[in-house]
């Protein structure tokens, strides 16, 4: 942490050098305080350097850093020797660096205490301590014949109270000034001056008489005065002269207070702490009306208590406010017109300037936060549930909850509708089931959840969900559920799930595909699975043996097969995944193939089937060459040997 200094400086001496030159060494004195102003002590490192301008500019001489002793503030340095170019014929400035702390501004430096030793040099007097420069004991105390010179430098007079460091003067430098043993400084009226202690001419008191609560006088010599017993009467205490301190604890009874009933005026009350034991019932009241406690108005009756160490409350049945009433046993009411009926009921505020307004707590144990018109009902029993607020909500059956909203419902048990508007939790026979919000939403099924738009959760389970589309045929958008423990969302918008950031699937018609993917593979509208094969995903091709390939086709197992969860009926055609895998090595295990793998596989084939073809229809084509040429011979053959034979017949078969 950065400390900040502050220092002043109040005496600049000249020093050690020989008397006929400007000086090579001066002592320099100062006090260094704290930022709180606060004097410092202890060793702390300081640098000296010396500039010819008061800002900026290059330091002519430095010194330091060095560790200094400072006590209470109190600083003494002897700085130099200074180079020859500083002569002191220029005025100069010191800047002090404490601790790393750069201290502003600069001192000046005048050239006035040099010019004086410069005189004093030239007098009798330092002409022959200049001629004893050779003596051994001279010159080993030369730094104090230099603290003499200053000395003799000083004008009468010259060092004032600013000059003086606060707390440096001690006992040792206050003379005698008259002064006589037992004798002190005294302010005379014009000048301080010794004189005695006691400034009275002495005597003594011939007596003292009592008065008014007092026992013990006349005193003439010696004796006691004592306060007599009873003698502090009301006459002698000043008004507000008796605090609690002077209060002895529980001396406090009945008859010490003004009234036997307390009266809260309106606008006022009480405040502060400790206990206050009164005894039958206390009301407060106003004639005013609409005013709420505890400023004023309405009535509560029956024990208000809090006695350490039990830091509670409590009390008998509240009414407060406007037209409430609270008939059922230690039931609360605030608010206008609200009626808390059930055991333990409390409605907290709320209703409104008629009946019809009214907040109604029937069942015992239950709850109205606030609002208007809001009810819970003693169809079924109520116990234990709650309204927040709201506008016109209802419920009907126990345990159950509706946190605001307007015109809810909840007419199954333990079920719970967070808000929104027309909202119907479940029915007589249905429990948890909860809606959150949202317009026109039912969970009538068990433990079913509904939330949106005119979303239905009619079976056991089921969540459902609807977006806010409309449409004009109303069973349309009514959005039901289908069965027990379905998850059923209506997104026309479409839905999407994204994953580690960076993979998605989205489930949304764009005109050509309901299903696509952030790698590429989707699903068409028209039902086709296309699998991503972009070159620039793929790597390390490798050349496919295609003979060996076919070969292992025909060495593959195909047969007829049905999945175990499927009906026996439902047959496929294919090898196993282990067979597969076995042989070819394709996939990420043997419990799988991908689409993609065996297309591969079947192409090659073809490709090696059609080499294979190719190459037979070559070998074709030059067999139908001979067989024609060895035709051709044999029909030469045959027609030369006739134009030999012609008188022969001979039968060919044709």
């Amino acid at each position: 942490m950065k400390t900040f200094f502050k220092i002043y400086f109040f005496l600049v001496l000249t020093t050690l050098s020989t008397l006929a030159q400007m000086p090579g060494k001066m002592h320099y004195q100062g006090v260094l305080n704290d930022q709180n102003g606060n004097p410092i002590s202890g060793v702390r490192s300081m640098e000296f350097r010396l500039y010819d301008t008061l800002q900026t500019g290059t330091p002519l001489w430095s010194q330091g850093p060095q560790n200094e002793q400072i006590n209470k503030g109190m600083f003494n340095v002897v700085l130099g020797p200074f180079p020859e170019e500083v002569d002191f014929s220029i005025p100069y400035y010191l800047e002090l660096v404490v601790e790393g702390n750069i201290l502003s501004p600069r001192e000046p430096l005048s050239s006035a205490p040099y010019a004086m030793r410069s005189a004093k040099s030239d007098s009798a007097k330092h002409a022959d301590r200049s001629d004893h420069a050779n003596n051994s004991d001279h010159a080993n105390n030369s730094e104090h014949s230099n603290h003499a010179d200053v000395a003799d430098s000083l004008a009468d007079n010259s060092v004032t109270s600013p000059k003086i460091v606060d707390g440096t003067i001690q006992f040792i430098d206050i003379g005698q000034n008259s002064a006589l043993t037992g004798q002190i400084i005294k302010w005379n009226g014009t000048a301080w001056v010794a004189s005695d202690d006691n400034m009275a001419t002495g005597g003594s008191v011939s007596q003292v008489n009592t008065g008014t609560g007092l026992t013990g006088g006349p005193v003439t010599t010696t004796g006691t005065i004592s306060i007599a017993p009873n003698g502090v009467t009301t006459s002698l205490l000043a008004d507000n002269s008796v605090n609690s301190m002077k209060i002895s604890d529980g001396s406090i009874i009945n008859s010490d207070l003004q009234y036997n009933s307390i009266n809260i005026i309106p606008g006022k009350g009480l405040k502060g702490g400790g206990i206050v034991e009164l005894g039958g019932a206390i009301s407060f009241y106003s004639t005013a009306d609409e005013i709420f406690f505890p400023l004023s108005g309405g009535r509560m009756e029956g024990p208000i208590w809090c006695e350490f160490p039990e830091p509670y409350i409590t009390m008998g049945k509240g009414n407060f406010g406007h037209a409430n009433l609270n008939p059922g046993p230690f039931a609360f009411v605030a608010g206008s017109n609200n009626r808390a009926w059930g055991k333990y009921s409390v409605v907290s505020g709320g209703g409104g300037p008629s009946i019809a307004d009214s907040n109604s707590a029937n069942g015992d144990f239950t709850t109205i936060g606030g609002g208007y018109q809001n009810r819970i009902l003693l169809v079924n029993p109520t116990t234990g549930s709650t309204i927040g607020g709201g506008l016109k909500n209802t419920i009907t059956n126990n345990a159950s909850t509706i946190a605001g909203g307007i015109s809810n419902s909840v007419e199954g048990y333990r079920c719970t509708i967070g808000g929104g508007d027309g909202n119907i939790g479940g029915n007589d026979n249905t429990h948890h089931s909860t809606i959150p919000g949202g317009l026109e939403n039912r969970a009538i099924g068990d433990l079913s959840f509904a939330a949106g738009y005119r979303a239905n959760a009619n079976h056991i389970g089921s969540f459902v969900w609807a977006d806010a589309s409309t449409f004009s045929d109303l069973s349309h958008t009514l959005f039901y559920s289908e069965r027990d423990n379905q998850f059923r969302i209506r997104a026309n918008g479409g839905g999407r799930f994204d994953v580690n950031n960076n993979n998605w699937v989205n489930i949304y018609d764009d005109g050509s595909n309901l299903i696509s993917t952030s790698i590429g593979a989707r699903l068409t509208l028209g039902g086709v699975w296309t699998n991503t094969s972009d070159k620039n995903l793929k790597e390390n091709f490798t050349p496919v043996d295609k003979k060996m390939i076919l070969e292992k086709i025909t060495s593959l197992p195909i047969t007829i097969w049905n999945y175990k969860s499927e009906s026996p009926s439902v047959k496929h055609i294919g090898p196993t995944a282990q067979d597969f895998y076995g042989l070819f090595g394709l996939g990420t295990d043997d419990k799988s193939i991908s689409t993609i793998d065996p297309s591969g596989i079947a192409l090659v084939a073809i490709q090696q089937l059609q080499e294979e073809n190719n190459s037979l229809r070559e070998e074709i084509d030059l067999l139908k060459k001979q067989v024609k040429q060895l035709m051709d011979f044999n029909n030469l053959s045959y027609e030369n040997h006739s134009s030999k034979n012609s008188d022969k017949e001979f039968f060919v078969n044709k």
